[in-house]
């Protein structure tokens, strides 16, 4: 791989990630561009199982102006990926024939195992190499766990619990109904249950990451931006604070917390009461959240080169 810019993207339920990266001068990644737009090419797709078509033409329009930006970065090649609404979606074989007609790109649509791998390993070399911990990855359609020791992973799993979902499923109004938190809960602590998420080996960590979470660091914070490449820690009271002020707060009066952008505004309360049953369910007192997620474990495979990618 040359030491040229190379494009990313990974397209998820909620969202969409943009990445731009290169090799430097000693063989370090160097980000050039990062970010994601939330476009929610999962809307309805949990009642339905189709991707809408205005849903479609959102995430398009969006990765269009992304390549466009790419040409004045030099970028020659452009990588993509998509989750679980594309693995889940009946009409998904569509999205990618237009998507292949708009960009003239492949689209991969990576396996539950695939993202789990990809996403949690590039958070696991964050971290102290001795500790023991559980990570996850929440994103708009699903969440993908593993248990490290050390640095060995056991196998990953890749729940079907996402943040867009349980939001279209139990917080579908501006106002949260009464019993609809409690019921949330639950139904997240069964799907833990079943995965087997649970309390592992001696004071293990909880590591997180996704788009959720940093909003989550960031309103801990008082409303702080949380730079790239960092983590943030939130104990359990502080999550479980967050959660009843998200039930509490109709959905247009969120923007009005500190740190909760317009665009997580909704489904803000669903990623925060996945966050908070996972910590009662490994049972930990606080949660680390983790900037670094599934594109850059991917970035860090298509820069690599390596022979089992795509």
């Amino acid at each position: 791989m040359s030491d040229k810019p190379v494009g990313l993207i990974e397209i998820g339920t909620n969202s969409v990630k943009f990445l731009v990266s290169k090799l430097g001068s000693s063989g370090e990644i160097v980000h050039v561009l990062d970010r994601n737009e939330v476009t929610r090419i999962g809307q309805g797709l949990d009642k339905s199982g189709f991707i809408m078509e205005e849903a479609m033409e959102r995430t398009l329009t969006s990765i269009e102006v992304f390549l466009e930006e790419t040409k004045s970065l030099g970028v020659e090649f452009c990588f993509a990926f998509a989750t679980m609404a594309l693995r889940s979606a009946i009409n998904a074989d569509e999205f990618s024939l237009k998507f292949k007609s708009k960009t003239g790109l492949e689209l991969k649509v990576l396996s539950g195992r695939e993202e789990a791998d990809y996403s949690l390993r590039a958070v696991r070399e964050t971290m102290p190499e001795e500790s023991s911990c559980w990570l996850f990855d929440t994103g708009g359609g699903s969440t993908e766990f593993a248990f490290f020791a050390g640095m060995t992973m056991e196998d990953p799993v890749s729940l079907d619990l996402g943040a867009l979902t349980l939001t279209e499923r139990f917080f579908p109004h501006d106002k949260v109904e009464r019993g609809s938190l409690d019921q949330a809960l639950s139904w997240i602590s069964l799907r833990l249950d079943d995965g087997g998420i649970k309390l592992r080996g001696d004071n293990p960590m909880l590591v997180g990451t996704g788009g959720n979470l940093v909003t989550m660091a960031s309103v801990a914070s008082g409303g702080s931006f949380i730079p790239k490449g960092e983590n943030y820690v939130i104990d359990l009271d502080e999550i479980q604070r967050q959660v009843y002020l998200f039930a509490d707060t109709d959905v247009r009066d969120r923007v009005s917390i500190p740190g909760v952008p317009e665009s997580r505004a909704r489904v803000i309360l669903g990623g925060a009461c996945i966050a908070l049953a996972v910590a009662r369910s490994v049972g930990v007192f606080e949660m680390v959240v983790s900037t670094c997620g599934l594109r850059h474990g991917l970035m860090r495979e298509v820069l690599s080169h390596s022979d089992n990618f795509v």
